[in-house]
C-alpha cells in the first residue's frame, strides 16, 4: 500500500503545483492541492497566507492520507 501511495502522490504533486490565491475562485488559497480550509480542518488552526505559501510536501501528505487514501 505505501508504495502505491507514494507513486499516487508522485504523480498528483507533479501537477499540482505551488501557491494560488485567485479572487474568482471560491476555494480560496490553495497550495499543493490542498485549500485553506481543508489544511484548516485538517490541523484545526486558522492558516494565513504566509503559512500557505510555506507549506512543504511533508504538511501535506498526511493529509492527503487521512483524507483521501485512507478513506477509500
Amino acid at each position: 500500500m505505501n508504495q502505491n501511495f507514494d507513486k499516487c502522490m508522485e504523480m498528483l504533486l507533479h501537477h499540482e503545483g505551488g501557491f494560488v490565491n485567485h479572487s474568482s475562485d471560491p476555494s480560496g488559497m490553495i497550495k499543493m492541492g490542498v485549500t485553506e480550509k481543508t489544511y484548516d480542518e485538517f490541523h484545526g488552526t486558522d492558516i494565513d497566507e504566509e503559512g500557505m505559501r510555506s507549506l512543504t510536501v511533508e504538511d501535506v501528505i498526511p493529509i492527503y492520507c487521512k483524507n483521501y487514501w485512507e478513506r477509500r
